[in-house]
């Protein structure tokens, strides 16, 4: 499981840069199954967390990040949500 250098963003699946981020683990887990493939949290804040808003419009928005995560699976979730 990644996580560690990104700040998350929204719950729920959405298709931009040709990522599609499943709302949860266990969604990645049962997409997955037992596939010997990552998954790679993304959490965010995107209300009040500029950092997490320019991950998005750059990095995160360029087709190079894109092909490497359809490769595993990514999840998107928005951290104001979570507590």
């Amino acid at each position: 499981v990644c996580a560690a250098f990104f700040c998350a963003l929204q719950g729920t699946p959405v298709k931009k840069s040709g990522i599609k981020w499943l709302p949860d683990v266990k969604s990645a887990q049962k997409i997955l199954g037992k596939e010997k493939k990552s998954i790679l949290l993304f959490f965010t804040a995107p209300g009040w967390c500029g950092p997490c808003r320019a991950l998005e419009k750059g990095p995160i928005a360029s087709p190079e990040f894109a092909a490497i995560v359809k490769k595993n699976a990514a999840v998107k979730m928005d951290y104001s949500k979570l507590m």
